[in-house]
This record gives C-alpha cells, sequence and structure tokens, in this order.
C-alpha cells in the first residue's frame, strides 16, 4: 500500500508542478526539483525507496509521449548533429 501511496504522490506532484509552471512561465524542471524536495522533508514519504524499474515503467512512457507531442521537428533537424553523437557516446 506504501508504494501506491508514493506513486499517486509523486504522480499528482508532477501534474500540479507542470500545471503551476505553465501558469506562471516557470521552468517545469525547477518547479518539480523544488516540490520533490518538499515532499522530501514530510517525515512520512522520507524513508520510502522506489526501485528504478518501477519509475522507468510509470513516469518515462508518460514523460516521453508528451516530449513527443511538443518538440518541434525543426529543432531537431537543426540539433541533429549534437543528438547523434550525445546518442552514440552515451551508449557507447
Amino acid at each position: 500500500m506504501a508504494g501506491l501511496l508514493v506513486i499517486v504522490t509523486l504522480g499528482a506532484t508532477v501534474i500540479v508542478g507542470t500545471t503551476i509552471g505553465r501558469r506562471y512561465s516557470v521552468a517545469p524542471p525547477v518547479l518539480l526539483i523544488v516540490m520533490g524536495g518538499i515532499l522530501a522533508l514530510i517525515p512520512q514519504l522520507s524513508d520510502i525507496r522506489l526501485p528504478a524499474s518501477a519509475v522507468l515503467l510509470i513516469f518515462l512512457p508518460g514523460i516521453l509521449y508528451w516530449e513527443s507531442l511538443n518538440t518541434s521537428l525543426r529543432e531537431i533537424r537543426a540539433n541533429i548533429r549534437v543528438i547523434l553523437l550525445s546518442a552514440i557516446g552515451l551508449v557507447i
């Protein structure tokens, strides 16, 4: 039950953080880091650990889907060299 509570809390935090970030023109990643730090100060949530596989299966698909809808093809074409070099270098 604790795992479900953590997942719901993190999901709600992401939704609230992106909504607030859009409304007040704050970069959502910065706001999410601050909100995650605030969540870490709550005693009930500070000692819970999530396995990396759970994060990859639950949060990563949503993030990738959202970014695929909001990424400009023009920006990708302009930065294709850097993207490919980073991708190849990080895999190697």
